[in-house]
């Protein structure tokens, strides 16, 4: 990749980090708490604005990925290895470190290590580092490595691109059918930004 390139990718992760921090920075409970429909349509407005962010990281991790390996300069099993040093390993730290804060609150507000104890078990920690339950703003990190793991399927159905637009679009009616609700952190709810 040219370095003009990757400076502009270097700048627009920096944007884009600067608006996922605004959204989630974003209380609607305060907000809320005030009457003028000024600063409600203001805080909406830049919702709005920052939720986009989300779906321009992932035209990015899909253009980093298919620009990187669209030419196979590096074998599939090298790309998952790869991708598990950069996305499965931080995501399993960076989770147990919320679980670990999480039974420190517990600990300190209820004063009870009996509770403490009881939660941990194999199904409860699995469940808290894995499926996020501790640490919901990381529900992107295993969709995009799903995405990884798919990668030769979809690599191949976007090399058919009346395939690939009419699967895109499919989705896309169901992903407005069911609404936002139900799967927003799904691989079937981005797949249309990959393919």
């Amino acid at each position: 990749m040219k370095k003009a390139v990757s400076y502009k990718i270097t700048y627009l992760n920096f944007l884009l980090s600067c608006m996922i921090v605004g959204l989630h920075g974003i209380s609607t409970m305060f907000v809320e708490s005030y009457s003028s429909s000024v600063v409600s349509s203001v805080s909406k407005y830049f919702e709005t604005l920052f939720d986009g962010a989300t779906g321009a990281f992932f035209m990015l991790s899909a253009f980093l990925l298919y620009s990187s390996n669209g030419g196979r300069k590096r074998s599939y099993p090298d790309l998952v290895k790869k991708r598990i040093g950069s996305l499965l390993i931080p995501y399993v730290i960076y989770n147990s470190i919320a679980l670990g804060y999480s039974m420190f609150y517990d600990f300190v507000k209820y004063r009870n290590a009996h509770e403490l104890v009881d939660k941990i078990s194999f199904k409860s920690l699995f469940s808290a580092i894995i499926l996020k339950e501790y640490n919901p703003p990381m529900w992107f990190i295993p969709v995009l490595f799903c995405f990884v793991l798919l990668y030769p399927i979809i690599y191949k159905v976007a090399q058919n691109s009346k395939v690939a637009v009419t699967l895109a679009v499919g989705i896309l009616i169901i992903n407005i059918l069911i609404g936002v609700d139900v799967g927003y952190s799904t691989v079937r709810y981005w797949l249309p930004i990959y393919l």
